[in-house]
């Protein structure tokens, strides 16, 4: 009980947090996505659909602000740290191992969160790996019930590539060897009945979005945006090896209570009986932390491997719990210490909510929601500022482009002008340079927002630098963040 608590209270202070860029953005698209638009063509992003699936889910169902898109979230790792249980409980021996099961991989998550970590790709795709993973143990491909099982493994692994298409590469290995296990204790015939309903999940779960992008003539423009705008985005601006030191560290500091605990019940998640789901953990945090050293290095891409060192750690408490504390010897005693202490400070952002929302009246009513957002989030005094400038009587209508941070965008209230958001400036290619010039020399957009960190930026564009300066003209400049009034069609 106390430890779903700690889950429940680590989720309910999650609620209010103020969005960031990332998730303002992720909020606007999956608005703009449940309104009709079209992805790649009416909206743009270099991520897959289904972040901003989900927000427009969460949105439909509860609101479209934080605390809509937060609540589905919590919902959604309730729902996994119930699904760990189920999944990983055949490997633990002790009851008190199976009842931290949820502590350590959705607790630990919910309460480590900070407001960049809450929302990302990387903080929800662990339940379909997770999902995928605990379908393909259970799979008899001889019985109706275990093909069911198989068809719906491929389409959890499907959701994982709707999310982000290189997370494929877990879903891919355990798909591999599961069927590998299967050929060597029954026949190759099952292993191939196996594969092929796996298969059949997967392509079932993506043919609505395949069926889309073809039917509104999106093929080209889905394929470059998969392949070729990854990574001439990254050459554009390469990560810096300190933001790969700070996520790094920013991991250990999250991982450490994990890591002990996997360490101390190493022998156990290695016996026979326990060595192929250990080995699946291992590919996951293996081929996970490849598919992360070719990002950008992001701190919160790093949460992609908390769920499978969580259970490994699950293995920790189970020897403890074995060995019990009075007969455990000074090593034991010092790292059960130790995962208390660094599992202190891997919560200490849970620790920094509580005072926060303290003095924001719990953040119940709406205008103690906006304080916060106000006091913990930078850019929202200036959106909120400049917002009201389009409400004026003699605001002009028309849309919006922000180049900066989209919370702008979000509180001005009006539409964005063209598909491509000016969030990532420094990744744009000339390409996308090229459809932000047209953007804003079309004459629905009657606002242009510039950010003075993101200004440099224009250099690039030459074009997108003259449609600025020849059809608009500065209007004011709060927080940071320029504002430009349309003088000409």
């Amino acid at each position: 009980m106390a430890v779903w608590a700690f889950v429940a209270l680590a989720g309910l202070t999650m609620l209010p947090l103020p969005f960031t860029g990332d998730q303002a953005l992720y909020s606007m698209f999956g608005r703009r996505l449940a309104h009709g638009a079209v992805l790649y063509r009416d909206i743009w992003d270099v991520k897959q659909p289904g972040i901003f699936w989900f927000n427009g889910v969460a949105g439909t169902l509860f609101g479209f602000n934080e605390v809509g898109s937060h609540l589905l979230e919590v919902l959604w790792w309730i729902g996994g740290a119930a699904l760990a249980v189920r999944a990983w409980r055949g490997q633990l021996e002790h009851r008190l191992a199976v009842v931290v099961v949820p502590l350590l991989t959705t607790g630990l998550l919910l309460a480590s969160g900070r407001t960049i970590d809450i929302g990302q790709v990387e903080h929800l795709v662990g339940l379909p790996i997770l999902a995928s993973w605990w379908l393909l143990q259970r799979a008899d491909p001889t019985t109706t019930r275990g093909k069911g099982r198989l068809v719906a493994a491929g389409v959890a692994a499907a959701l994982v590539g709707l999310f982000k298409h290189l997370y494929l590469v877990v879903p891919a290995a355990f798909v591999i060897l599961a069927l590998v296990r299967l050929a060597r204790r029954s026949t190759r015939r099952q292993a191939t009945t196996a594969g092929l309903c796996f298969t059949a999940g997967f392509v079932v779960a993506v043919l609505p979005a395949a069926i889309q992008v073809a039917v509104t003539g999106q093929l080209s423009r889905v394929w470059w945006t998969y392949t070729g705008a990854t990574a001439q985005m990254r050459s554009l601006d390469p990560p810096p090896v300190s933001r790969l030191v700070k996520s790094l560290g920013h991991a250990g500091i999250v991982y450490l209570p994990l890591l002990v605990l996997a360490a101390i019940g190493w022998r156990r998640a290695w016996k026979p009986a326990r060595r192929a789901a250990t080995v699946d953990m291992l590919v996951w945090i293996g081929g996970g932390g490849l598919t992360l050293m070719v990002q950008l290095w992001w701190t919160y891409q790093q949460l992609l491997v908390l769920v499978p060192l969580g259970l490994l750690a699950a293995h920790g408490v189970d020897a403890l719990a074995d060995v019990g504390w009075r007969r455990a010897g000074v090593g034991l005693r010092v790292a059960a210490a130790a995962v208390v202490v660094t599992g202190l400070v891997a919560v200490a952002p849970l620790g920094s909510r509580l005072p926060l929302l303290a003095r924001h009246g719990l953040a119940w009513s709406t205008a103690d929601r906006r304080a916060l957002r106000i006091d913990e989030e930078p850019a929202e005094a200036a959106a909120v500022a400049t917002a009201q400038l389009f409400r004026l009587p003699d605001a002009k209508a028309g849309a919006v482009m922000v180049i900066g941070n989209p919370i702008h965008q979000l509180r001005s209230g009006r539409l964005q002008a063209g598909a491509v958001h000016g969030w990532s400036a420094e990744f744009n290619t000339p390409a996308l340079w090229a459809e932000v010039a047209e953007a804003m020399a079309a004459p629905t957009t009657a606002y242009v927002g510039v950010d003075v960190e993101h200004a440099r930026y224009l250099a690039r564009s030459p074009a997108t630098e003259a449609v600025l300066a020849q059809r608009f003209r500065k209007l004011s400049e709060v927080g940071g963040l320029v504002w430009y009034e349309r003088i000409a069609p």
